[in-house]
This record gives structure tokens, C-alpha cells and sequence, in this order.
């Protein structure tokens, strides 16, 4: 039963997205676009950093300022997104988005604690990880609770 639930909440939830305005779309998109060009950026820049494939000057420069610029991009278009997104969806993103900052608030601390104590060494990536999962847990919750 519970199952049976969580799936038509999904579904709900997939066709109020379908349903979204033309503008809620398009900035949707937007926003999915530029965050997918900011996480190819930074993934190749991180690469050719860490294997000096790039050994400093302007291409370095470039390395740092492309991904850092497609990350502001990402974040103004998402906070476009939210503000014109219709009542629901940016109730369901708001609440996501808390619980996502929140996981990674105590993790960050956690983890200070954790590695003061000499118990255990996390990357800051790690830490990024845990709110990403923790955001789309929360979209899950909303999916569930309001479509």
C-alpha cells in the first residue's frame, strides 16, 4: 500500500511538472542547462588541474574563472526559477533546499568534530555529496506530501 502510494505521488508530482507554465519550463530549463555546462566545467578543470595537465598562467586562470562564472550563472537562474515558479513547486524546492542546507550544516561541523578527534579525514566534496542526497530526499518528501 505504501508503495502503491509513493508511486502515484511520483507520478503526481511528474505531471504537475508537465503541467508547469511555458516560462516555469523554460526557466527550468535554463537553470538544468547551465548547471550541467558549470558541472562539465568544473569536472574537466578539476582534472586537468590535479593531473598538471594545465601548469599554471592564463589557461590555470581560465580553469578557475569558467567554471566559478557557470556557477554564478547557475545559482542566479535557479534563483529565477524559484522566485517565478508557481506555489507548489517552489514550496516543494524551498522545503528540498532547507533540508539539503541542513544536512550539510551538520555534516560540515560533524566532520570538524570527527577529524579533531583524529577518528576520520572527509573530503569537502564529500560533504556536497550528503546535500545533494539529502536535497533530493527532500523532493521526494514534497513529491509525496503535496502532488
Amino acid at each position: 500500500m505504501e508503495e502503491a502510494h509513493t508511486e502515484s505521488s511520483w507520478r503526481s508530482y511528474l505531471n504537475h511538472c508537465r503541467s508547469m507554465t511555458e516560462r516555469d519550463r523554460r526557466n527550468a530549463r535554463i537553470a538544468n542547462w547551465v548547471l550541467a555546462a558549470w558541472a562539465l566545467a568544473f569536472l574537466s578543470a578539476t582534472y586537468a588541474l590535479r593531473r598538471d595537465l594545465i601548469d599554471g598562467g592564463a589557461l590555470a586562470v581560465t580553469a578557475v574563472v569558467v567554471p566559478t562564472a557557470l556557477g554564478i550563472f547557475a545559482a542566479l537562474a535557479f534563483g529565477r526559477f524559484l522566485r517565478q515558479a508557481d506555489e507548489l513547486h517552489r514550496k516543494i524546492q524551498l522545503q528540498a533546499l532547507a533540508l539539503g542546507f541542513g544536512a550539510g550544516f551538520v555534516t560540515t561541523f560533524t566532520v570538524s568534530l570527527l577529524e579533531a578527534a583524529g577518528w576520520v579525514v572527509i573530503d569537502t566534496g564529500d560533504v556536497f555529496l550528503v546535500m545533494a542526497i539529502f536535497y533530493l530526499f527532500g523532493m521526494w518528501l514534497g513529491a509525496r506530501r503535496y502532488a
